[in-house]
């Protein structure tokens, strides 16, 4: 796995980014791949709250969906059956 590149040189290029230079020219002049240029701009932009992180949102969507697909299982191995809650006006 190659090193990671330093921070001053990650936010030298996202300047050079914000600045009005186009992903691809940045890449080309930095001597970086043009997929690492356009997902640090991703990771900067979420940093910036301007916009939302999705892989979070994601996770957390995943968490919650395993946590009750492990709850139904705990409760259908013992035998554990939820009634509704009755209504009472």
């Amino acid at each position: 796995m190659p090193r990671p590149y330093p921070a001053e040189f990650r936010e030298r290029a996202l300047e050079l980014v914000r600045s009005g230079r186009t992903v691809v020219e940045t890449a080309e002049l930095l001597g970086i791949a043009q997929s690492c240029l356009y997902r640090w701009k991703q990771l900067d932009l979420v940093d910036r709250g301007l916009k939302p992180d999705s892989a979070r949102v994601e996770s957390r969507t995943l968490a919650v969906a395993k946590a009750r697909c492990r709850r139904a299982w705990l409760f259908g191995l013992h035998g554990i059956v939820r009634r509704p809650a009755r209504f009472r006006p």
